[in-house]
């Protein structure tokens, strides 16, 4: 057994043999070759839609220190190559972490992961899809007819910060749109405040949810009723 180096690339090496009486052997060529990665999964996939960085486990086997990935479009184009300790985090050899931006709508894209020593693996092909936010109630239920702005708790699922809201009549036409903080409140991913005014006059109304990354949800109707009064008292009484 010979421990040998030698260096991190492919290439070819000669090796004679010497014994100590001074015989050589004839000289015994081989070649390296490189180490392929290979990819098996990634996590979460498919990927959501975020109109900035984020952050994608990457699974597979022969992963390597200094390793590149190279990025492809559905049509097969090279768009990008991650490189370095800010796009490439965590290598092990059977997982890392990739930093990529794949946009702001829906689409396929591949990757090629390269390793220092030439090593390629075969192309990896995901799609990044919109998560769409679904309603399932607001609070309150019948909003009371209000002459004016009034608050309403959404509940549901996948809403997003910068979320907006299109809102329609009862004969399904749209009539404006709700955005930013005066009139978007307190979102989580699970219920926000919406500040919106739905006329003088009891009525039918429906929402739709849009979060930046362009995932819609269904609509979602509502009805609003007339603010009925109370009577406390009279005077004189008897």
């Amino acid at each position: 057994t010979m421990v040998i180096f030698l260096g991190s690339t492919a290439g070819t090496f000669g090796i004679e043999v010497v014994n100590p009486n001074g015989g050589r052997s004839s000289r015994f060529t081989f070649s390296t070759r490189p180490t392929n990665p290979t990819v098996s999964s990634i996590n979460p996939n498919p990927v959501p839609v975020f109109n900035a960085n984020q952050n994608v486990q990457v699974n597979g086997s022969n992963f390597q220190s200094n390793l590149t990935v190279d990025v492809f479009n559905s049509s097969g184009t090279k768009v990008g190559t991650l490189s370095g300790s800010g796009q490439i985090q965590n290598v092990t050899p059977t997982s890392f972490t990739m930093v990529i931006f794949l946009g702001s709508t829906a689409g396929s894209f591949g990757i090629e992961v390269v390793n220092p020593d030439g090593g390629r693996s075969a192309r990896f092909t995901f799609s990044a899809t919109a998560n769409n936010p679904s309603v399932s109630s607001i609070n309150p239920s019948s909003p009371p007819v209000v002459n004016g702005n009034q608050n309403v708790g959404v509940n549901g699922s996948n809403f997003q910060s910068g979320l907006t809201v299109d809102v329609f009549n009862s004969s399904g036409t749209k009539i404006g749109t709700l955005s930013g903080s005066g009139q978007i409140q307190n979102v989580t991913p699970t219920s926000f405040t919406m500040v919106i005014f739905l006329g003088s006059t009891a009525g039918t109304f429906g929402i739709e949810v849009v979060n930046p990354n362009g995932g819609r949800s269904s609509r979602f109707t509502f009805s609003t009723r007339p603010t009925n009064p109370t009577v406390s008292s009279i005077n004189p009484n008897p």
